[in-house]
């Protein structure tokens, strides 16, 4: 699994590429998802990031 942080705007969001399932229309995909809230600093995206990723626990992570 691989982790990226990317400034849209003024906000900066962590986003992880995955496999990705959407219940609503029973279909999956393979990309780039933002796992994090809106931060304003990279810092704090990366913060949230680390957070997300000690909750989720994945096998494999990289930053």
């Amino acid at each position: 699994m691989k982790a990226r942080l990317k400034q849209i705007g003024p906000w900066w969001y962590g986003q992880v590429y995955a496999t990705w399932y959407c219940f609503i229309t029973q279909s999956k995909w393979t990309g780039w998802q933002s796992v994090t809230n809106n931060c304003y600093t990279k810092l704090g995206a990366k913060i949230e990031l680390k957070k997300w990723k000690n909750e989720n626990n994945p096998n494999e992570f990289d930053i």
